[in-house]
């Protein structure tokens, strides 16, 4: 297998609900999220990963229920559910 799929929480609730990781050990985290809004909070688990995992993280993804893409900082992401649907 390529890609291998997997959860991380930390003691002090930190979470990323979904981080693929590939054969080279590269990972990329993702958030899903009900809000419209994109105020940095669907982050804050992602924002944990970036800085306990800079050298494997490639890109952080929240996906959530709005119409526009935003970038969030260096491979941040908020994407749009909708972005998804065929």
């Amino acid at each position: 297998m390529g890609v291998t799929l997997w959860h991380n929480r930390t003691q002090t609730t930190m979470q990323v609900d979904v981080i693929l990781e590939n054969r080279r050990g590269e990972i990329c985290g993702i958030q899903v999220k009900a809000s419209t809004t994109r105020d940095g909070k669907e982050f804050k688990g992602l924002h944990h990963l970036q800085k306990t995992k800079p050298a494997v993280l490639r890109c952080a993804i929240a996906f959530y229920a709005a119409r526009e893409p935003v970038p969030f900082g260096n491979s941040l992401w908020a994407v749009p559910m909708s972005f998804c649907a065929a």
